[in-house]
């Protein structure tokens, strides 16, 4: 079809000269209706090819597969397509273009020639990145391997795609080049050494399934406390927790210490570990009316009726007085309070029962600060916000009945209080 309309180009051409028309006129308008021609031919090759592509789209669409359409018009790979096609038809083209410039020929065919090899490059580029937006859409977790893969392919594709570019441009075999750099393997580790460890970091951490995208990691090392934005073939970006965002390469989170906090995120829980401090002065054996007293909160009356007993039937065994902890067994208000917070956190509604939990309260070996019972248990909330207002409550509480057991918390005398207005420390 260009071919017919060049060589109609030319004959009008010809029958302008003959009739008297100025040479260098014609010819210049016959390069410009050429010009012309080639260009309309362009646009109408390219826009031809892609309403195919388009209604192809468009059918994918229909039968769902909306996400397909999506992901191809998004890395423009329908686009490269068209580039590519319309490269390959002008290519074709050439001998009849240039038919009557001969000459132009040879270097014409290269130019094109590297076009169809660049826009081919970024076409397969573009759709090993639409696999990974596929896979990505359907399987968020399991991309951090693949898309390290997809980048070291990436770069060979540049590598490959340069070295076949220079064989076009100076006629010889790619083949060549190819073999000549196994004189220089050497110092292509050198300079793909970051690539190849990323890559090999990748897998590890995919197979092993060590860290994935979105979680919680620290590195205390590296100065990472955060959540993970981002695995590439050569770095990570984690956003830390004061909203700065740092990158470390990927190959450190197999060479170094990573803790992961992804079990609270699946668990939905977070653990509270938190510790009083109870005055030693204040704890002392329990009495009959101590007991009265605390069968008014319910929570606990089994458990006293049960130790009620118990301090009956031994000091009737031992022949003592009942309460007299000296010489038979009686329990003392420390032991009823720490009974009391394990119900109460039994009984709690945001507190994890489940035998996966534990919940306990125990006492710690003893200080210079008194007597140290630690509350290990956790909630029902992976979130940092709702946990600490969870946590302060339930310390609140056990807190505030301990004036109800005849306890005390220890404080420090004379250290980080207030000076007294007029003295000196």
């Amino acid at each position: 079809m260009l071919h017919f309309l060049f060589d109609w180009i030319y004959h009008l051409g010809g029958l302008l000269e003959s009739n008297g028309w100025n040479p260098a006129l014609v010819k210049g308008l016959s390069g410009l209706s050429v010009l012309l021609v080639l260009v309309a031919a362009a646009i109408g090759i390219y826009w031809l090819v892609r309403w195919v592509f388009w209604f192809l789209l468009v059918r994918v669409r229909r039968h769902g597969g909306g996400l397909w359409a999506e992901v191809l018009l998004k890395r423009k790979t329908l686009s490269l397509v068209c580039y590519f096609v319309l490269v390959l038809v002008y290519k074709k083209a050439i001998p009849f273009i240039f038919d009557e410039l001969s000459s132009w020929i040879p270097f014409m065919d290269k130019v094109f020639s590297l076009l169809a090899l660049y826009f081919a490059m970024r076409m397969l580029i573009s759709v090993l990145w639409t696999i990974y937006d596929l896979r990505k859409a359907v399987s968020f977790e399991r991309t951090v391997a693949m898309k390290g893969l997809i980048q070291f392919v990436g770069i060979l594709v540049y590598f490959l795609s340069g070295i076949v570019a220079v064989s076009i441009i100076v006629d010889k075999n790619p083949l060549v080049f190819i073999g000549g750099l196994s004189a220089a393997s050497a110092v292509l580790m050198l300079v793909f050494k970051d690539s190849i460890t990323g890559l090999v970091a990748g897998v590890q951490i995919q197979r092993n399934d060590m860290v994935r995208i979105g979680d919680w990691i620290t590195m205390p090392a590296q100065g990472v406390d955060g959540n993970v934005m981002d695995i590439s073939l050569t770095t990570v970006k984690v956003q830390n927790f004061d909203l700065t965002i740092l990158t470390i390469p990927t190959y450190s989170l197999i060479s170094q210490p990573v803790q992961n906090w992804r079990g609270i995120q699946l668990a939905d829980s977070r653990r509270m570990k938190r510790e009083i401090h109870l005055d030693l002065t204040t704890i002392r054996f329990c009495t009959a009316g101590m007991f009265e007293d605390f069968k008014r909160m319910r929570i606990l009356q089994p458990y006293l009726q049960a130790e009620e007993s118990k301090v009956k039937a031994d000091a009737q065994e031992k022949g003592a007085e009942e309460w007299d902890g000296a010489n038979a067994y009686c329990p003392t208000n420390a032991e009823v309070w720490m009974k009391y917070v394990e119900l109460y956190l039994r009984n709690h509604p945001r507190i994890r029962k489940k035998k996966d939990f534990t919940l306990l309260v125990r006492q710690l070996p003893f200080e210079e600060v008194g007597m140290t019972v630690e509350i290990y248990c956790y909630t029902d909330t992976s979130q940092w916000v709702a946990h600490e207002a969870i946590v302060t409550s339930i310390m609140n509480h056990v807190v505030a009945v301990l004036p109800l057991f005849g306890l005390g918390i220890y404080q420090r005398q004379g250290q980080g209080y207030p000076k007294e207005a007029g003295k000196e420390a």
